[in-house]
């Protein structure tokens, strides 16, 4: 639209007046220009109940609860408290009798790997803190790790000890054959999918046997 002397209007001075316009009627027609706090819709459901006052005070927080399991399911049996006794399933499971039989330490020795040598290591767990790891750890290392390696112990007796056998280099370069195996994949694939699946068990079990050589070497070269 052309004014009166034949100008074109500022759009910016239109965008200001519709605007100033806007400002104007917004009370008006019902809309507020200040703002409002947040209101939020609960449907009539509290957002949260304290627990302190529907919860019985005899099992309210982790010790009482405990304590409370434990007077209901038994002394001998206390459920949640119980720690995992490693000395008695050791001796129930037989481990040490399985041990001998599966001649394992006899294996460790014909490739080198002695008592004298694990005495030489032991210098090196104090120097590393190895034992104050242990006592910080000790529910851990009791309760969960310890039943890992303890309770599937009879089935794998044998194949470590079938395991030890093998020269360290074999393990090195089994290792180092999954991390190329891998590689081979990455150059020759398109699929990146595909590349990320095959990463996680190649180079995870790369990883494990190129350490184990390394670490049977070391102790043989002791």
């Amino acid at each position: 639209l052309a004014q009166a002397d034949g100008t074109k209007p500022n759009p910016d001075n239109m965008f200001r007046f519709v605007a100033f316009a806007a400002l104007l009627a917004a009370p008006a027609m019902g809309f507020s220009t200040t703002r409002r706090s947040m209101r939020m819709e609960t449907f009539n459901f509290l957002p949260g109940e304290d627990p302190v006052k529907n919860t019985d005070p005899a099992i309210l927080g982790e010790v009482n609860y405990k304590q409370f399991v434990k007077t209901k399911s038994g002394v001998n049996d206390p459920l949640l408290t119980r720690k995992y006794n490693v000395v008695k399933r050791v001796g129930e499971l037989k481990l040490l009798t399985k041990t001998a039989e599966a001649g394992l330490l006899s294996k460790l020795e014909q490739q080198g790997i002695t008592l004298s040598q694990v005495e030489k290591a032991l210098p090196l767990a104090d120097e590393l803190g190895l034992i104050d790891l242990v006592v910080d750890n000790e529910e851990f290392l009791s309760n969960f790790l310890a039943p890992l390696a303890v309770e599937p112990a009879p089935a794998l007796l044998p194949l470590v000890a079938a395991a030890v056998t093998v020269s360290p280099a074999v393990y090195q370069l089994l290792g180092l054959a999954c991390v190329g195996a891998e590689g081979f994949l990455i150059v020759t694939s398109d699929n990146v999918l595909l590349d990320a699946l095959a990463a996680v068990p190649l180079f995870g079990l790369g990883g494990v046997l190129f350490t184990v050589g390394n670490v049977l070497n070391s102790i043989k070269n002791y």
